[in-house]
């Protein structure tokens, strides 16, 4: 894993969301509850960002063993929110993979920028109604990218529980 804290020069790759090599994870947000903190969510100002960030390690050290080789080749990174534009209106983005699947190829083409895996703390901590689900959901949200990256599409992992 190659950084994890939002201001990783990696962090922000300049990538639009939404095109076949760039999927995401995204939960509706029909009432605007993306704010966080209302109607019993998890308020982001009550769980620090650095506590967060061990929650995302945790979460890496709970992935199964299959994806530990291809994790490490990943830039994981947490942002705060996403950009303006990343998400689709209504949808509450709570990560996002920005890469080549490895389904379609070896390995990191040499030259590129490393693959990117990105959590959004605050969208993620808007879903939660309490701090013992942020964990869980950390994790979820985590193995979904990672899904992504190793060529799994939107389907399967609803089939898979990493939805």
């Amino acid at each position: 894993m190659q950084g994890v804290r939002g201001s990783s020069p990696l962090s922000s790759t300049g990538q639009k969301a939404g095109s076949a090599q760039d999927p995401a994870f995204c939960v509706s947000d029909p009432g605007g509850v993306g704010a966080g903190g209302q109607d019993g969510r998890v308020d982001a100002d009550a769980l620090p960002a650095e506590e967060f960030d061990e929650l995302v390690r945790a979460a890496l050290d709970q992935l199964p063993d299959e994806a530990l080789e291809l994790v490490a080749e990943i830039a994981v990174v947490v942002r705060e929110e996403p950009e303006p534009g990343e998400a689709r209106p209504g949808v509450l983005l709570l990560g996002m993979f920005r890469g080549i699947e490895h389904t379609r190829a070896g390995g990191r083409i040499p030259g590129s920028l490393p693959d990117v895996i990105t959590l959004y703390r605050r969208p993620i901590l808007a879903v939660c109604r309490t701090r013992e689900e942020v964990a869980p959901r950390v994790l979820k949200v985590l193995g979904h990218e990672v899904g992504h990256a190793f060529g799994l599409s939107e389907a399967q992992l609803r089939a898979y529980g990493w939805f």
